[in-house]
């Protein structure tokens, strides 16, 4: 791969912010003004339908783009492939179980920098435990705020967690 310059990284970091954040969370308030789903919550299965399906689709296409249009580094499509792999998961499992999608997400990271460690050994120790910090803490206040139970928190860590690992044996 070649070295990586300045503007090539912060492009990648534009396409990424805008499709993996901006556009869902502004697809989520369209679903809403248009009565599609009945509230930003989503705590039916019903209300997430719709949110899940528009991300994939935003998810997909950044990996697409990161895959085919670019020559991003591995850590960065092995994030959003496994992103792509868990969102699908959380879709799936919506119809049957109530997944937290915010664990599952705070679970991508400690699955991405432990990959990364033992590949690259370049990154620190401390940047797991960090990540697995945060994520901690994301589990921590769906739990306390009443969104989801414990069991939900543990699937949605356990979804995100083994998805990024599976999408690094998948493009490597």
């Amino acid at each position: 791969m070649l070295p990586v310059n300045e503007k090539t990284f912060s492009h990648w970091l534009d396409v990424m912010l805008l499709t993996t954040v901006i556009f869902p969370f502004l697809t989520i308030l369209f679903f809403r003004a248009a009565k599609l789903i009945s509230n930003a919550y989503m705590h039916s299965p019903a209300d997430r339908v719709l949110p899940l399906t528009a991300t994939m689709i935003f998810y997909v296409w950044t990996f697409y783009f990161l895959q085919q249009k670019t020559e991003a580094p591995l850590f960065l499509r092995s994030l959003v492939l496994g992103a792509v792999i868990s969102i699908v998961l959380d879709f799936a499992i919506n119809f049957f179980y109530k997944v937290s999608v915010h664990t599952t997400a705070a679970a991508a990271m400690p699955g991405n920098v432990l990959v990364m460690m033992s590949v690259t050994g370049s990154v620190s120790g401390a940047t797991l435990v960090i990540a697995i910090l945060v994520a901690l803490l994301i589990g921590l206040v769906r739990w306390m705020l009443g969104s989801h139970t414990i069991g939900q928190i543990l699937l949605g860590y356990s979804i995100g967690f083994a998805c990024q690992i599976a999408a690094w044996f998948i493009l490597r």
